[in-house]
């Protein structure tokens, strides 16, 4: 292992470690995806906690794309344990290079390798210094999965980041992909989220192509548009001379828990896994790269 390789690996689990939060009224999640360029698998893993002070306990949520179904799995708060840069439920692991799920349904057991690591220490830059009540770390963003789910030989590609907090803000959007017509791998995720005193819009991207790694977010001045139409939405990212214009589509979303004011796991979160993205970079008013995806990752919680 090079010392650029070991550095890597160093921050990456810095993203991933544990809050250690003492406090009563947190929560803290990973999220992991898992699928292949066919989309017939089509997963998503959330290993969590709540710390919500009348209903403390451990979850699993296994998100199943291809069948439209997800699947709260609950245990209690002391079967989560973080240890040796390891999170286990029970007999469930996760690390930044592994993945077990092991329930009455649901086998998962892969090696997570060949990992794209991020350039900056934090997606969230100083924002993940301020007061607020929710934070998001994107702990790498692709990556191969290989080894065995539910019986069956599986390859294909994964994505991992981590959220925690007080609560998820009040209004989000969340989109992801890394499987599209030419090589990208791209994240963005911009909502008002909640400080002590006052609910400011932040948002934060990330974009890989080409072996260059684009960053675009409040922290640095990046500008981020939305707009809605009947069937789309688009966002356009802007920085001095740079552009990115995303067109995104909802195609098949699904219900999955999340967490409201001091942890409370009662909130509806619509996420869809089949988006379409269409994504066009520009530099100095050229278009240089284009791509397309149908297994985009999608939340809109503006409604």
């Amino acid at each position: 292992m090079t010392m650029k390789t070991l550095n890597e690996k160093i921050l990456m689990i810095n993203r991933f470690k544990h809050q250690g939060k003492k406090a009563r009224d947190y929560f803290e999640g990973w999220y992991v995806r898992l699928y292949n360029n066919t989309g017939d698998l089509n997963l998503a893993c959330i290993f969590a906690y709540t710390k919500y002070h009348n209903d403390p306990h451990a979850f699993i949520q296994v998100y199943n794309g291809h069948l439209g179904k997800n699947t709260y799995y609950r245990f209690d708060i002391n079967d989560f344990e973080y240890k040796d840069d390891a999170v286990r439920i029970q007999n469930n692991l996760l690390t930044v290079d592994r993945l077990i799920v092991a329930t009455e349904d649901t086998n998962i057991d892969v090696a997570l390798t060949r990992l794209a690591p991020l350039d900056v220490k934090s997606a969230m830059g100083y924002l993940s210094k301020l007061p607020l009540e929710c934070y998001q770390e994107v702990i790498f963003m692709d990556g191969v999965a290989e080894g065995v789910i539910n019986g069956a030989p599986f390859t294909g590609k994964t994505y991992m980041e981590k959220t925690y907090g007080k609560r998820f803000p009040k209004k989000w959007f969340w989109l992801q992909a890394n499987s599209f017509d030419q090589a990208m791998n791209f994240t963005l995720a911009g909502g008002h989220v909640p400080t002590l005193f006052f609910k400011p819009f932040g948002f934060f991207a990330i974009i890989q192509f080409d072996q260059k790694e684009w960053v675009f977010g409040t922290y640095n001045r990046a500008k981020c548009r939305v707009r809605k139409t009947e069937n789309y939405q688009f966002f356009t990212l802007t920085k001095g001379q740079r552009k990115v214009v995303i067109q995104a589509k909802v195609n098949k979303p699904v219900c999955l828990v999340g967490p409201t004011d001091k942890g409370l796991m009662n909130l509806d979160v619509f996420e869809d896994l089949y988006a379409a993205f269409k994504i066009e970079v520009f530099e100095n008013k050229e278009l240089i790269f284009e791509t397309h995806s149908n297994l985009g990752g999608f939340e809109w919680m503006f409604s």
